[in-house]
Formats: C-alpha cells, structure tokens, sequence
C-alpha cells in the first residue's frame, strides 16, 4: 500500500503546495526506499517555504541526506559517486562533523588511513567532545602501526567518555603490549565494573590474575564469563587447568 499512500501524498502535495508537513513524510518514505534525488529535490522546495533563519537547519538536513545516499553507493561499490556525493554534503553543511567523520569511515575502509586521519581531525575540529572519532583515529594509527599517536588518540578518546567501552579495552590491550600491567588492569577492572558482560575484559583480566598467582579470583572470573557464554574462548580449559590445582593452591 505504500505506493498508493505516495500517490495519494503527492496529489494532496499539489494541492497543498506550501504544506510542509506532507512534503517531510514524502521525504522519509523516499529516504527509506533509498530513492535520494526526489528527498532532496522536496527539500529545495522547502527552502522556499520556511523562514530564512531556517534555511541553515534545511541544508543541514540535506547535508544528512547526502551522507546516507553516499553510504548506500559506498555499499554498492560505486566509489567515484559516493565520493562525488560526500563533496555535496559537505558543501551544503561544511560544519557538520558527521559528514567528515563518514567519508574518514570510507576512507579508513579502503585503506586510505591518512586521508581519513585528516577527515577524522576535520570531525573533531567540529565537535571535539565526540570519543567516537578520536577513537576513529586511533584506529587508523593502530592500521598504519604508529602506537605512540595510537595511544593518545585512545586516551583522548577515553577522557572525552568515560564509558566508552571500546576505547578503554583498545587501550588496555596497546598496555599490555607495552608490558604496563598496571594500567592495563585499571581499565578492564573500570570496563567489567561498568559492563559486567564485557567478556573480553573479563578474560583478558583473568590472565592476568592467573598470571601473577592469583588463581582464586582468577577461577572466579573464567566461572562468570562461563555463566554467561560456556564456549568462549579457552575458558573451559582455563577453569579444568585451575580446578586441578586443588586444595592445596587454596582453590
């Protein structure tokens, strides 16, 4: 019934030509079915009918729209138009951290890890309390092997949110590559207080317990992530290796 209900929404737009609200939902429905060009046609047509204060907030808008079109061409491997797309969304909305921070997505996906740093800092230019793209960053320098700019960004990233989860187990990962157990064992004891279903953070503090002789919690630790998922990881051998240690080891 959809196609009908467009019909019918575009003989009352005819109708209603400065109804703003019925040229929105017919907005919608062809975003939804990806069919790019007639949104943003009506949204020039909208530019004509709202308060020219308002004008900014439409380009932004279209600007958002650009970028989903862009996305969906990126999906279908039509890289020369996708790219040709974002050049638009930046050009009805250059403030708008979200359209960087896509084509620096894009760019990362095909390798192109310095072009999509510069796209990545343009975004934080913009918006500089967005963890998200600090860690964006941070992952480019982890692809290009450059740990020193990798590690600030993450800890950027984590200073701009204190919950983001991602970028505090990246983190505790590169200390442990650095042999900083320490801080290593401060983020994933902050990640499991926080998320308690954080496998990997439960583990990876597990190892380390074990590690340093601390078989008693350890065990405890391998028993909750085996409570909540049986086959993850080594954990079955994890918990048969410590249970054998018996009550000797105080376990």
């Amino acid at each position: 019934q959809e196609e009908e209900g467009m019909t019918l929404l575009k003989e009352l737009s005819e109708t209603n030509k400065e109804n703003i609200d019925i040229k929105r939902i017919m907005i919608n429905t062809y975003i939804n079915n990806k069919n790019f060009m007639p949104a943003i046609d009506l949204y020039k047509e909208i530019i004509d009918l709202v308060n020219p204060l308002d004008v900014n907030e439409i380009h932004t808008e279209m600007s958002n729209v650009f970028v989903k079109w862009a996305k969906h061409l990126f999906d279908k491997n039509e890289m020369d138009n996708c790219f040709k797309i974002f050049a638009l969304a930046i050009q009805y909305d250059n403030t708008n951290a979200e359209v960087f921070y896509e084509l620096g997505q894009v760019n990362a996906f095909i390798k192109n890890y310095n072009e999509a740093i510069l796209q990545f800092k343009k975004a934080i230019s913009l918006k500089p309390n967005v963890s998200k793209y600090y860690l964006a960053v941070a992952n480019c320098y982890e692809a290009l092997g450059n740990s020193y700019e990798q590690k600030d960004s993450l800890m950027l990233a984590v200073n701009t949110d204190e919950k983001n989860e991602e970028a505090m187990y990246k983190l505790a990962l590169l200390h442990n590559s650095q042999n900083n157990t320490s801080a290593e064992i401060k983020l994933l004891e902050k990640i499991v207080a926080l998320n308690p279903k954080h496998l990997d953070a439960k583990y990876q503090l597990a190892l380390i317990l074990e590690k340093q002789g601390n078989k008693k919690d350890a065990l405890n630790l391998y028993k909750e992530i085996e409570s909540i998922d049986y086959d993850f990881k080594n954990v079955q051998q994890n918990i048969e290796m410590l249970s054998k240690e018996d009550e000797s080891q105080g376990l």
